[in-house]
């Protein structure tokens, strides 16, 4: 498939730039044969079942966004990944000034060294003086929150640090949110545990490569980037006693480690590791019968995911109508409940 297969139009000023509080999103339902039911978030209680088990992505997002100078210039910067014990990948504007040796200072206490820079491909490499651990501290206390690219406010809000992180994060590690559990609120998750449904927690390290342009026009030459995963014994016990009930997937990270695992040991065990998998449409959905995300960008590998989970031709039609009915898009915006494809 080509690339191209993947686009649509979206409206600007359909891209959310702040959140509705948890619940309040509205919902598009598409079932197993294509048909459209508008609802909103809060529904999800009656949509499932005693019995269903609810997969979700407990990382938790690090505000790794800094602010800091080299020299007499301003410089923003995003860690992307740990590349070895004191030393990041990172995103820098501008990154002219980054040269090799360079020193930026974030605060009284938080600077880094450039280590590398590869001046065609934009990578650059930093030096922390400073543990993971200890760093993570640091961000905590200065650091703002990784918003996409496409949130394009002039001001930062301290509500980011609640907003765009789940309710449930527990493990440092994620460098955007998984973004379809931003939904969940207190009382929406105490009503389906009071419903009898089961919730399963899994744990994949969102990197932002998740953002990453594809740049192949024959995607099957599109490199996925790797992310960091652990499911628990608990977990895997929660799933393999599902018999006749559902498990559903809460956002593209949830069924990347839940197809992964499948993928590797054929059911879903204990362990952890990388996935670089990619999911498009020839897929073979193992383990996930319904999903639970947000509406996605075009021509990225998350809408060719959902391309692969419900359809192609489904999905446009899915999107069209969300787009026609105002739909608010992206990592801010409303919810999709999806059934896998007949």
């Amino acid at each position: 498939m080509q690339l191209s297969d993947f686009d649509f139009d979206l409206p600007r000023e359909l891209i959310a730039q702040h959140p509705l509080p948890r619940g309040e999103a509205r919902m598009l339902r598409m079932d197993a044969m294509g048909n459209f039911k508008d609802g909103n978030f809060a529904q999800i209680v009656d949509l499932l079942h005693e019995g269903d088990v609810l997969v979700m992505n407990n990382s938790k997002v690090v505000p790794s966004s800094l602010e800091g100078t080299v020299g007499n210039k301003a410089v923003s910067i995003n860690i992307v990944k740990q590349v070895c014990e004191r030393r990041w990948q990172i995103l820098a504007r501008p990154s002219r000034c980054l040269n090799i040796g360079r020193k930026i200072i974030f605060s009284d206490g938080l600077y880094a060294y450039v280590n590398y820079k590869d001046i065609e491909s934009n990578y650059i490499e930093v030096d922390f003086e400073l543990s993971r651990e200890e760093l993570f501290r640091q961000l905590e206390s200065i650091g703002n929150m990784p918003l996409p690219q496409y949130i394009k406010r002039q001001e930062r809000f301290i509500d980011d640090k609640h907003n765009y992180q789940t309710i449930y994060a527990e493990h440092e590690g994620s460098f955007a949110a998984p973004t379809a559990g931003l939904h969940f609120s207190d009382e929406i998750i105490s009503r389906l545990k009071s419903k009898g449904v089961k919730l399963a927690f899994i744990t994949l390290h969102v990197g932002l490569g998740t953002f990453l342009p594809v740049k192949s026009e024959n995607i099957n030459e599109h490199v996925m980037h790797e992310e960091l995963f652990s499911c628990t014994e608990e977990t895997a016990q929660i799933i393999n006693s599902v018999e006749t009930n559902r498990i559903i997937s809460v956002g593209s990270t949830s069924t990347r480690v839940l197809e992964s695992i499948m993928n590797q040991y054929g059911m879903i065990k204990k362990c952890e590791g990388m996935t670089s998998i990619f999911i498009k449409p020839g897929y073979q959905f193992q383990i996930v019968d319904s999903m639970i995300t947000n509406f996605h960008l075009p021509k990225s590998t998350l809408f060719m995911l959902v391309a692969a989970f419900c359809g192609l031709e489904k999905t446009h039609a899915a999107y069209k109508y969300a787009i026609e009915n105002k739909y608010r898009m992206f990592s801010y915006g409303d919810a999709c409940f999806l059934e896998k494809k007949k």
